[in-house]
């Protein structure tokens, strides 16, 4: 996978633009002998041009998203530091038990405060990514 593609895309996309993009990558991560940590580089580059568009990723696609995630989960940190932007831009709350286990599985270790700390900023407001933007009163 060139993870070159995904970094050149334009900051400012249309959402469906991105969700296209979506729909290619997720094709290329389904097959066989895939390497999921450039996958994830990538999703992470979509998940920022998607959240740029101030529009939710269609459902469909959330939830594949949210699947590939889970099924190709690795505890390997170079994977893991992709995860926590990702669900917090698309609003994946399904992989919030997978960071969570992780992040207990590792609670000895600088890599599982990392986790920790990912999941401290993304919990209260996974399913909204735009909470930021909001006016706080």
């Amino acid at each position: 996978m060139d993870i070159t593609y995904y970094v050149s895309l334009p900051e400012g996309m249309e959402a469906p633009d991105v969700a296209r993009e979506f729909e290619r990558l997720l094709t290329d991560a389904e097959q066989p002998g895939i390497l999921c940590v450039p996958v994830v580089e990538a999703l992470w580059q979509l998940a920022d041009r998607q959240w740029h568009t101030y529009e939710l990723l269609r459902p469909d696609l959330r939830s594949r998203v949210e699947r590939w995630l889970q099924q190709h989960w690795l505890t390997d940190p170079e994977f893991i530091k992709w995860v926590g932007g990702i669900a917090g831009s698309l609003g994946l709350p399904g992989v919030l038990p997978l960071l969570e286990r992780t992040a207990s599985e590792f609670s000895e270790t600088e890599f599982g405060r990392e986790v920790q700390q990912t999941l401290r900023e993304i919990t209260p407001h996974i399913d909204d990514p735009f909470w930021s933007m909001r006016t706080q009163r």
